[in-house]
């Protein structure tokens, strides 16, 4: 005589298995036996369909009990910049919170590669790839245009145009004037930018770049800047909070606010006039040698006016004759906030005609040519 306990178990295998387990017994035994089985007759259907909806699943979803995915999303809204000048080109100045910078239409280009395409002559069509030779990093960001607060006091930006082949000279009290310079050998004003994304920082080393003064009717008045450094990895990093008070709060381009405005002695109703330094940047990768470097300088502008009669201002004679002359802005009236804006060779060039809400306007690009003393194209005075 024996006793049966029918049992089941599930496999990490995903199978259901049955087991028997024979013990001896007697009439009291086989009673057991059959009070046994007709429980287990009951609740065999439930334990077989649980264990089917559980294999199913395991083979549905072969990663169900791993550890959660992580939900978090790097934000672009939260960003900050801070740039320092470079004391050893491409040795990390470390920009730290007190070298914030005021930015906005921040655009990255995080990691730029020089290739070299591998193009074998080959019995077969496909991708041989291509070989890293170097790589870089672009890096684009506006700030206001405003002065620094008090006179003789550099702007929140003033670093960056550093970096963008402008000399600095400060007058105490009184003045501080960028002006264009043609670097000797080792002589370039290098810079270091760090870009923080929520919790992930850029680091760019070496960097040079260019940089446009812009000044749009009824908007705030800018400068554009546009660098290229060296690559370094990314890594996480909590975001700094930087230290914007060396920026002050610009002011709308306007009638009351931006004056004088003439080109040509002439007080033109301007829509917009820019103003761009034209560096021209190259990033070379030579054995013993990584770096950017300027290799030259076309400073422009352009200038966006309503038309005139000829009678009024003769634009036309202007640019056949290749005739020179003075373009000047002065954006501020109040003395820790102006920007005065010159160039003293502006020659004018082919001319675009559009409409504007039924009003005629005209758009005359420029070069900005230096005297025969050279460095004084343009310049940049915050007073």
């Amino acid at each position: 005589m024996s006793t049966t306990i029918v049992g089941a178990r599930w496999r990490s295998s995903g199978c259901l298995s049955y087991f028997l387990i024979a013990r001896g017994g007697g009439a009291g035994c086989a009673a057991n036996e059959r009070s046994v089985l007709a429980m287990f007759a009951g609740v065999a259907p439930v334990v077989l369909f649980v264990a089917l909806a559980l294999a199913l699943a395991a083979w549905l979803h072969p990663d169900l009990g791993a550890a959660p995915l992580a939900l978090g999303v790097l934000k672009w809204n939260k960003k900050a910049v801070t740039l320092k000048n470079e004391v050893t080109y491409g040795t990390d100045a470390i920009p730290a919170a007190a070298n914030g910078v005021l930015g906005y239409d921040v655009a990255i280009k995080p990691l730029r590669l020089n290739l070299d395409h591998r193009d074998f002559a080959l019995p077969w069509f496909g991708n041989q790839g291509d070989l890293v030779a170097g790589k870089y990093v672009e890096f684009d960001f506006k700030v206001p245009l405003a002065g620094g607060g008090a006179a003789g006091t550099a702007p929140g930006y003033g670093a960056a145009l550093k970096a963008c082949g402008l000399s600095e000279t400060i007058n105490a009290g009184v003045s501080v004037v960028y002006a264009p310079v043609t670097p000797t050998v080792g002589s370039d004003v290098s810079t270091d930018i760090y870009f923080y994304i929520d919790g992930r920082l850029h680091k760019i080393t070496g960097a040079l770049g260019d940089a446009t003064f812009c000044l749009p009717a009824g908007k705030k008045p800018y400068v554009a800047f546009h660098f290229v450094g060296l690559f370094n990895g990314p890594i996480d990093s909590a975001i700094i909070v930087p230290t914007l008070t060396s920026f002050q709060k610009e002011i709308a381009v306007n009638s009351a606010n931006t004056t004088p405005a003439t080109l040509f002695t002439y007080a033109a109703k301007f829509r917009q006039i820019e103003v761009t330094l034209g560096n021209k940047l190259d990033y070379r990768n030579l054995p013993n040698s990584e770096a950017v470097r300027f290799i030259d300088r076309e400073s422009t502008a352009r200038i966006v006016m309503e038309g005139e009669l000829v009678a009024t201002k003769d634009w036309w004679s202007a640019i056949t004759a290749e005739t020179l002359g003075v373009l000047t802005v002065t954006q501020g009236t109040v003395a820790g906030n102006k920007v005065a804006i010159a160039a003293s060779n502006a020659q004018l060039l082919e001319p675009d005609i559009a409409e504007e809400n039924g009003i005629e306007m005209t758009t005359l690009p420029a070069n900005l040519k230096p005297s025969v003393a050279g460095n004084d194209e343009l310049s940049v005075t915050v007073t």
